[in-house]
């Protein structure tokens, strides 16, 4: 949905005479409506392309956008660099004379007309594209398809630039019409009606689906898990898996190959291995043990177990020395 619904596009008027003199109390008048200009809205900026502006050649001319005071019709209207509506002026009508009276007294009217939006793409921020030849900058709006249904004479302050093209009054409230068609809009007829505005949306297609595309395969990789990593370089590269998808595949992966070890270990259980027993220790020669394993030693001693074990007490506190 379009951020609006109605614009009124006010522009200088030219009055002037019809050529032949049989025609010359033809009072008639030329409206340069839009040039094309690139405008700033409050929400961003706003073009509407000339080649999409749909009008009839005979659009009524009204006071003040009021549809019971008519002041003339257009005969005809044209879209090419720029969009114009030319007509003549009522004589039936009291608005026609007074409008056309006041203005060769000089009066600085100006042409309103209302702009209705039919199909709209809206520009992202920093993206830019080329609408009319003129360079537009998101955050945006474009109108492919309008449409001009009448246009008005306003009282409003003269523009010293003839070229200049100012937005009026903006009905937000207005709903719009039913028939509108809003984004009815294929591919085939925005790149033959549109080049610029399809090239510009192309060119950022494939940026947005390269960032994407890069984000998904990181996204990817990052599930990493040993054993599993040609899985994991199939997954990244298949061009669809995404991240939480892959993490998903992996694991599944993962609790398959330990049910398959468990089920290779019950078909060929391991053998237990036989108890060994731990060898005797040696239990320490005891001074008694010497003693009674030793015949000459008792004899030595007189068979005193005392005197033997007092005799090494003595030797071993260095009380005894030995002479050879």
């Amino acid at each position: 949905m379009s951020k609006s619904q109605k614009l009124t596009i006010s522009a200088p008027i030219e009055l002037f005479f019809a050529g032949s003199e049989d025609e010359q109390k033809a009072k008639r008048f030329r409206i340069k409506a839009y040039t094309g200009e690139v405008v700033d809205r409050w929400w961003g900026k706003l073009a509407i392309a000339v080649n999409g502006i749909q009008s009839k050649n005979n659009i009524p001319i009204l006071l003040n956008h009021d549809s019971d005071q008519i002041v003339g019709y257009a005969e005809s209207v044209s879209n090419l660099s720029d969009f114009r509506v030319e007509g003549k002026f009522l004589e039936s009508t009291e608005e026609g004379k007074k409008v056309y009276a006041m203005a060769e007294e000089g009066f600085p009217w100006q042409a309103s007309i209302g702009v209705r939006p039919l199909k709209t793409i809206s520009v992202g921020e920093g993206t830019e594209m080329s609408v009319n030849g003129n360079m537009l900058t998101g955050p945006a709006e474009i109108w492919l398809e309008s449409e001009v249904r009448e246009t008005s004479f306003v009282p409003v302050g003269a523009d010293g630039n003839t070229e200049a093209v100012t937005f009026a009054v903006e009905e937000i409230d207005q709903k719009p019409e039913t028939k509108e068609k809003n984004m009815e809009l294929t591919i085939e007829k925005l790149k033959s009606d549109f080049p610029d505005i399809h090239s510009a949306v192309t060119a950022l297609a494939y940026a947005d689906g390269a960032n994407s595309e890069r984000d998904r395969i990181q996204a990817v990789l990052a599930q990493e898990l040993p054993g599993h990593q040609e899985l994991i370089a199939k997954l990244a590269f298949d061009g669809k898996t995404s991240g939480p998808e892959a993490a998903v595949q992996v694991l599944k992966a993962e609790n398959q190959l330990r049910a398959n070890a468990a089920e290779s270990l019950k078909a060929a259980p391991v053998k237990p291995v036989a108890a060994v027993a731990p060898a005797e220790t040696k239990k320490p020669v005891t001074l008694k043990d010497r003693w009674d394993s030793d015949e000459a030693l008792r004899d030595e001693f007189g068979n005193d177990f005392e005197v033997f074990e007092a005799f090494e007490a003595a030797q071993s506190n260095n009380l005894i020395k030995m002479r050879g």
